[in-house]
């Protein structure tokens, strides 16, 4: 009996096959909106990093450790700060809105020619830059390093707008030959 040389190449590209289209049905609609915008990289951990700022603020420390639990930095470093954290120190404090503001700005200067945010920006992103905006605005946040908080405000102006702009893209009220129970039309009004 002659066997075909070529089953082995094709059990294996079947095992991978079958691999890749396994991933591709796990993926939630939200991590394939996240992995086609290149803001990917770094973003669970800026969350992190900010949702341990906002802990501690609120005195929970052994939270704000475990939130950053998961920051993709060396192990025996990242023991050292969440052991920072739990004592509350300033320079644990620099150090986790440091890695948010160095990645928000990251995204902007990353993105050569095309501006940020733009349409194609998830919203998560936008919501995640808004409430680091409105973190700093809070009352004993710590500052940002000083060297462009220009470039921050023109950024958080910019989020702003498109968070704006997004909201205003969607229509307020039904048209009238819409079957919504109880929907109110609100004519356009017209330039003169």
């Amino acid at each position: 009996m002659v066997r075909n040389p070529l089953i082995p190449l094709v059990v294996i590209v079947a095992i991978i096959a079958f691999a890749l289209v396994k991933s591709d049905l796990e993926q939630t609609p939200e991590d394939e909106k996240m992995q086609m915008h290149p803001v990917r990289e770094g973003f669970s951990d800026a969350k992190g990093a900010l949702q341990a700022l906002q802990l501690m603020d609120a005195k929970q420390f052994v939270e704000a450790a475990q939130a950053i639990q998961g920051l993709k930095m060396p192990p025996i470093r990242l023991s050292a700060l969440m052991d920072s954290i739990r004592s509350d120190s300033s320079a644990a404090r620099q150090t986790l809105i440091t890695l948010v503001y160095t990645w928000i700005l990251e995204q902007d200067s990353e993105l050569k020619g095309v501006s940020f945010p733009s349409k194609d920006t998830p919203t998560p992103v936008l919501d995640f830059i808004a409430s680091f905006e409105q973190y700093q605005r809070s009352p004993g946040a710590v500052a940002t390093p000083q060297t462009n908080s220009g470039e921050l405000a023109a950024l958080f102006k910019r989020v702003s707008l498109e968070k704006q702009f997004r909201t205003t893209e969607q229509p307020k009220h039904p048209h009238p030959d819409s079957k919504a129970p109880g929907a109110a039309y609100v004519p356009p009004v017209e330039a003169p």
